[in-house]
């Protein structure tokens, strides 16, 4: 889009924007009727709008509260857990004794030590453990040192010297200081005018000799200055400074903290010295008021008031600020750098100066105060998070260890694009499950939150984890952009991260391998080798493959015989567009082994299909754990071959311990050859990942079925039926725990009012029960059919019946058609407990040899 094009579409923004949502869509039809791609353009900027929205209702939690030695631009927890004590308390550094973590921030950690050459206390400055080895870090740390270091003022914090210790750790050693900061006494309320005035000259004279230098701090905030008990401001924490002649990875991110920004910094451009004086000039405003001249409850309300509107006098909230005073303060706030004060030293040091107000006071009319935030926010925020802008926020003292991907907002605005948008998300699960540290809740759990009104807190306490990542996805043509937001959950959200990450399609595996590797380092979790070595080495993808093996998952999630066929069509162009790619023929195991599975016809064609695929799959990539798994399936439950499923599901595992489809066929291969306690602990590990997804929960009260646990059956299936009141397979076998229990009432309440009558479940429920003559009229008027002729699933369950009736011959003759027919289901012959009237006759004992059944 050229600009010719971009300013009538800006303009229109802006108007739409200012209005209510329930007449947006009115303007659009109206303004662009004669031009579809337009408003389709403009439809898409709203959207993306009400996405900054959240992002920005996040940053309004920045402004913190700080004691004077925490950064409030990272976390003030410890470095470690309440648990596990910081390793370096009570150690010597050199000269220097380490006596307890003052605070910690995102690029640096904070201890007060005792100096033991020159007897005074100090403060001693590391890199986090976790930045460690990162040379971006490590440039930015010695910056920030000899930033500070170069100056020599009493307004500005004492850099004593920088050192190393025996582990190759940079640190700072500066002056401690006792005292409170500026931001602690602004908990009580505005200062003395002559106070805050003091201050506000002995912080210009450290900033006149820090720019000087060519220093900028550009992270001036109350803080940031610490008031020693003598009356003295001290400037603290350079480490957002920036040398003139340093040229540092990733300049264009825009840091500071939200509330106090100049224009300029707010909107990603060039910074110089006067973005300093800007936010002195915010300080001042507040100490005399008690109030930042830029409020809001969400921090894209800040950021429009920063860039387009005049703050309130400060005589008119408190009405003895001196007019002189007022002057200069607007002086300070004036929008434009130009218009500014020129400097530090602009500021009469001596008396309160006299110049004339600049209109940083003047209030706007007209459209101009009509104007809607949304537009400049939503540059601001694809500026910051484009550029990885971080924003941290103070830990909680519990590690993150359990996490959750909520769906990705679709930013595309096409409903077209829902099967790529759905595709990223389960991608990035996926690469996050694989991190050992890390257990991330599945993707079917958390699908139900994809239009959710609960908040992050509520949606955390469900899930049962630490943290929540919510993000979206963008496409053009080859071109994905992934952005994401980390928060912490508990006890109160918290924002602590957002990145966008870019790549092209090929790409993509890499993209998302660089998506996760941020989150965990956010997390502060610990790598293995392993992990380290997969996220950095991930390949590339033929675009086109990888577009079809998309489209196919997307059809495979709707768990429908319909969505099993088209999936497997998609995975099939896949591979007929790239034969090597390995987790397409994975899918296409899946979806044939599930529609074989319910197959009336024909389940040994599709088994046939389904093995191949798998195998194919770890010809290809012998490190998929969903190959694997798929591969012990079929071997479980058509071929029969304990010893082969007991390698795959075992090796499935051990590849990723964190897949669902591994946990899967684990638990069902312990529970059907017996080894019921292990299948118990492995679904339960499932139910973790799948908190509140219906499959995994009812696998839980199968297993349990299983092993004759009807009582623990009957709590699972309930717990599932809680969430989902018409998921039929928990009826199904909540009928069976409750009818193997004894409760036959509700046995058949389940069977009547949830399940198909007049089945084969039917009689047996009747049979059970002991009502024979009911179950055998029943046979006789609607189920008994054509024996010969059943398919072998419809054969076990009618052997089922007959057994439980009485009638062996006929039940041992389904059975056999069930053994010959490949039935899956025979392969639970062993443990099933519906058909315990069979198991005293020697011919069940005879299939069990036949079948290799395990003992």
């Amino acid at each position: 889009m050229d600009a010719t094009d971009w300013e009538p579409l800006k303009r229109l923004f802006e108007q739409a924007s200012g209005l209510p949502a329930e007449q947006q869509a009115a303007f659009l039809e109206g303004a662009c009727v004669d031009d579809p791609s337009k408003q389709a353009q403009l439809a898409s900027l709203l959207a993306a709008a009400e996405e900054a929205e959240g992002f920005f209702d996040s940053l309004a939690d920045a402004v913190l509260s700080l004691s004077p030695w925490e950064e409030d631009s990272g976390r003030t927890s410890t470095p470690t857990s309440e648990s596990e004590p910081d390793p370096l308390i009570e150690r010597s550094v050199r000269q220097y004794r380490i006596e307890e973590v003052l605070g910690s921030g995102g690029m640096g950690v904070v201890y007060r030590a005792h100096d033991t050459s020159l007897n005074r206390p100090v403060a001693l400055k590391f890199l986090p453990h976790r930045m460690t080895g990162n040379a971006a870090a490590t440039e930015r740390f010695l910056v920030e040192a000899q930033a500070a270091a170069a100056l020599d003022h009493p307004n500005v914090c004492v850099v004593h010297e920088i050192g190393e210790d025996d582990e190759g750790r940079v640190f700072i050693s500066m002056a401690y200081y006792e005292g409170e900061t500026l931001q602690q006494k602004l908990e009580r309320g505005p200062l003395p005018i002559e106070e805050a005035w003091d201050y506000a000259r002995q912080i210009a004279s450290g900033l006149g000799a820090a720019h000087a230098r060519d220093i900028i701090h550009r992270d001036i905030k109350p803080g940031n200055v610490i008031v020693t008990p003598e009356g003295v401001a001290k400037v603290l924490d350079f480490g957002l400074a920036k040398l003139m002649d340093v040229t540092l990875t990733g300049t264009r991110t825009t840091l500071g903290t939200v509330g106090y920004m100049s224009p300029e910094q707010a909107q990603g451009e060039t910074v110089d010295h006067r973005t300093d004086l800007w936010s002195l000039g915010v300080v001042l405003y507040e100490m005399l008021t008690g109030e930042r001249p830029f409020r809001g409850d969400r921090a894209a309300s800040v950021i429009h008031g920063i860039v387009h509107e005049a703050p309130e006098p400060p005589s008119a909230l408190r009405p003895e600020v001196p007019a002189e005073l007022e002057s200069l303060v607007g002086g300070l706030l004036a929008k434009d750098p130009e218009r500014r004060l020129p400097s530090a030293e602009a500021l009469d040091l001596g008396s309160t100066p006299t110049t004339a107000p600049r209109g940083a006071f003047a209030r706007p009319t007209g459209w101009a105060r009509l104007r809607s935030w949304r537009l400049p926010a939503l540059l601001a925020v694809m500026l910051a998070v484009g550029a990885g802008w971080i924003v941290r926020q103070r830990d909680a003292a519990r590690p993150i260890e359990r996490l959750a991907v909520l769906p990705l907002a679709n930013l595309t605005g096409d409903p077209e694009q829902e099967y790529f948008v759905e595709g990223m998300h389960g991608a990035l699960i996926a690469e996050l499950a694989q991190i050992a540290a890390l257990t991330v809740i599945s993707r079917q759990s958390v699908l139900r939150y994809r239009a959710t009104e609960k908040s992050i807190p509520e949606i955390a306490r469900e899930l049962g984890v630490d943290a929540v990542v919510e993000g979206a996805a963008f496409r053009e043509g080859d071109t994905v952009r992934i952005t994401a937001q980390l928060f912490r959950a508990l006890p109160a959200e918290q924002h602590l991260w957002a990145g966008s990450y870019e790549k092209d399609l090929r790409n993509v595996l890499v993209l998302h391998g660089e998506v996760a590797r941020a989150i965990a380092d956010e997390v502060n979790v610990t790598l293995t080798p392993e992990d380290a070595g997969r996220l950095a080495t991930a390949g590339v993808v033929d675009p086109a493959a990888y577009e079809d093996y998309l489209r196919g998952q997307y059809h495979w999630n709707k768990h429908t015989r319909e969505g099993a066929e088209a999936a497997i069509g998609h995975f099939q162009q896949s591979i007929d567009k790239d034969p090597s790619y390995a987790p397409a023929y994975a899918m296409m195991s899946y979806a044939h082994s599930w529609l074989g599975y319910y197959s009336p016809t024909s389940p040994a064609v599709l088994h046939s299909r389904a093995l191949a695929a798998a195998e194919r799959a770890v010809a290809l990539d012998s490190s998929l754990a969903e190959a694997h798994a798929s591969l012990a399936l079929l071997k479980l439950s058509f071929d029969w071959d304990w010893p082969a499923a007991d390698r795959a599901s075992l090796e499935a595992l051990r590849l990723n311990s964190s897949s669902t489809m591994a946990l899967y066929s684990r638990a069902v291969f312990l529970s059907w050859v017996g080894r019921h306690d292990e299948a118990v602990a492995v679904a339960k590990r499932a139910v973790e990942l799948d908190p509140v997804a219906p499959y995994m929960n009812t696998l839980l009260g199968a297993v349990y079925f299983m092993a004759r646990r009807y009582d623990e059956a009957i709590e699972q299936l309930n717990k599932v039926l809680a969430l989902e009141p018409d998921y039929r397979n928990a009826h199904v076998w909540l009928c069976y725990s409750y009818a193997k229990q004894g409760m036959h009432e509700e046995a058949a309440r389940e069977s009547t009012e949830y399940l198909q009558s007049g089945t084969w479940l039917d009689v047996w429920l009747l049979a059970l029960a002991g009502r024979s003559a009911e179950a055998r009229k029943l046979l006789d008027q609607s189920v008994i059919g054509e024996e010969a002729a059943m398919p072998p699933i419809g054969s076990y369950f009618a052997a089922i019946s007959l057994g439980e009736l009485g009638e062996k011959d006929r039940a041992f003759a389904l059975l056999e058609q069930a053994y010959q027919g490949r039935s899956a289901l025979m392969a639970v012959l062993k443990v099933d407990p519906r058909i315990d009237a069979l198991r005293d006759d020697p011919r069940f004992e005879d299939l069990l040899r036949r079948m290799n059944l395990p003992n």
